[in-house]
């Protein structure tokens, strides 16, 4: 039986500055390709703002695990913060909250994520 996860709740920064930098980015519908750097960039640097590198370990945890990956997640939590890029935690998170990624990105996701766990030595998955 395939478990249906719920969405993801937005990240509620403890910063005071989302007055001025607004809440968690939602992708309900996907930027044009007239848009799509501009709104990315600026999820990017929301994200980058209000967040860290334990963070950026939990996203990707979180993404593996909705994405029927549960034994890498699982693996990937034992993964030092310090080898994980923000890019990829970041663009994790968007995709949890509707960003639709093509294939190449998907590929890009799951290399970055092999060659983090072949550093750590964690490769016997």
């Amino acid at each position: 039986m395939i478990a249906i996860l719920k969405a993801p709740r937005p990240l509620n920064p403890k910063s005071a500055d989302t007055k001025y930098t607004g809440p968690e980015p939602e992708w309900r519908t996907q930027p044009d390709s007239d848009n799509r750097i501009s709104r990315l960039s600026t999820a990017f640097a929301w994200y980058n703002y209000h967040y860290d590198k334990k963070t950026v370990k939990e996203l990707v945890i979180d993404w593996l695990a909705r994405n029927d990956r549960q034994r890498e997640a699982k693996e990937f939590g034992r993964v030092p913060e310090s080898t994980i890029r923000n890019a990829t935690g970041w663009l994790c998170r968007m995709n949890t909250r509707g960003l639709v990624v093509n294939f190449l990105t998907m590929l890009l996701f799951s290399y970055i994520i092999s060659i983090v766990r072949s550093i750590n030595g964690s490769t016997n998955l």
